[in-house]
């Protein structure tokens, strides 16, 4: 679900989270959960991220950061109030990484009914980008490549396309241009971060 990568500007934040001991040092079982969850959201991969968050959860319930995620999950699922639950908790505990503002923002929109009106564009170049992801998970890095070059001509402000062909440039062994691919979408990220996420695990 395109929707849940577009929430829109946050505004600054006033200050950076400052977390509790406990939370700088969480129970071992549920920080593997947490960290299988943070890298299925970057793989595109909600239903594996919401599944190690609750896991995550159900080990230590006030583990901010795997409320987080099972948001990022649960919205990209289109389960809007079961994300915005999450998002308010990760919130409530301390706000991870200082960026639940944005996500609930989103999730107020889409609940409101004020999505971006999707052009015939836009569309096309979701379907693009979903047969993209299909390609990698395929192990087709050639088709992918090209699946998400055409998502990316098609609408330039398609992140996620961005994103996946980095990945199939990566997996390709074409690294400077794979990074120039991640680079590309960091006009796009709007504040979320998640850019940079891709830089350090996918364009190293």
């Amino acid at each position: 679900m395109r929707e849940a990568l577009e929430p829109p500007k946050r505004a600054p934040q006033s200050s950076r989270l400052v977390v509790t001991p406990d939370q700088t040092a969480p129970n071992a079982l549920a920080a593997a959960h947490v960290s299988a969850a943070r890298s299925a959201m970057t793989h595109d991969d909600p239903d594996s991220a919401a599944f190690a968050a609750e896991e995550a959860l159900a080990i230590d319930p006030r583990d901010l950061f795997a409320a987080f995620y099972l948001g990022q999950a649960r919205l990209r699922q289109g389960r809007l109030t079961e994300a915005r639950l999450a998002f308010e908790s990760a919130q409530a505990a301390g706000d991870p990484f200082g960026l639940v503002a944005g996500w609930l923002r989103r999730v107020e929109q889409l609940e409101a009914g004020e999505q971006r009106r999707v052009e015939p564009h836009v569309a096309a170049a979701i379907e693009l980008e979903r047969a993209a992801r299909a390609a990698m998970r395929a192990g087709e890095a050639d088709e992918a490549r090209e699946l998400a070059a055409e998502a990316v001509a098609t609408d330039p402000d398609n992140l996620v396309a961005h994103h996946l062909l980095g990945r199939a440039l990566q997996a390709l062994g074409r690294r400077d241009e794979a990074r120039a691919a991640f680079e590309a979408a960091r006009s796009h990220d709007e504040g979320l971060g998640v850019v940079d996420q891709w830089l350090d695990e996918d364009g190293e």
